[in-house]
């Protein structure tokens, strides 16, 4: 208690107080435009999602009705028409899954490339430390 208005730490957190105004208005700002980008970023991709899913379930519904149509025509059997069906969904499962690693892929070799430019930036720091 007696070093609390004698220490270096204490004086510093005064003098920080009549920041902290400024600092939550800039964090409140930042906060809300990362916010604002984030909700932008989720419902593109949403929008996205959903449209890939509607045109694979036009695609396994049209695979479904050809089927059915064949099966109803007695070229093929009930047991043939089950093979279609589980052929198709695994078929849309396995398109999904491959999409969906492609763009893995892509997203993690932009943040590579990312990685080495910062690596190559140049590091002044450094080289004035080793030039005294």
């Amino acid at each position: 208690m007696s070093s609390l208005l004698t220490s270096r730490y204490s004086a510093k957190e005064i003098r920080a107080v009549p920041m902290i105004k400024p600092l939550l208005k800039r964090f409140r700002n930042h906060a809300s435009v990362l916010t604002g980008v984030h909700k932008r970023n989720f419902e593109e991709h949403v929008k996205h999602d959903v449209l890939f899913d509607l045109v694979a379930l036009s695609g396994v519904a049209g695979v479904w009705l050809y089927g059915i149509q064949q099966a109803a025509t007695s070229q093929i059997t009930l047991g043939d028409l089950a093979l279609v069906m589980q052929v198709s969904q695994q078929a849309q499962g396995q398109l999904k899954g491959l999409i969906s690693a492609l763009g893995h892929i892509y997203s993690n070799s932009l943040f590579i490339s990312r990685f080495f430019e910062m690596l190559r930036l140049p590091q002044r720091r450094s080289k004035e430390r080793f030039a005294r």
